[in-house]
């Protein structure tokens, strides 16, 4: 995933995975390999989950965001 997806909280890296009504959740992930702009995820999430990839401002849990792709939700206004 995008290096820039990831979310540190108290040394711990999670994401904000998307579900099915567009509200983001702040979910832990084990980090694998990691490259300047991506990094392997290898424990966390599953294929086809939707996750913030980037956001004009910070996301918080239970917050709607709206999609300008299939990878990368935004905040709604």
């Amino acid at each position: 995933i995008p290096a820039q997806a990831i979310v540190r909280r108290a040394d711990l890296a999670g994401v904000y995975w998307v579900d099915h009504a567009g509200i983001a959740h702040y979910r832990m992930v084990r980090i694998g390999r990691e490259w300047p702009e991506y990094v392997e995820l290898i424990a966390g999430l599953k294929a086809g989950d939707q996750i913030v990839s980037s956001s004009e401002s910070p996301i918080h849990t239970v917050q709607r965001v709206i999609s300008s792709s299939a990878d990368t939700p935004q905040q709604d206004h």
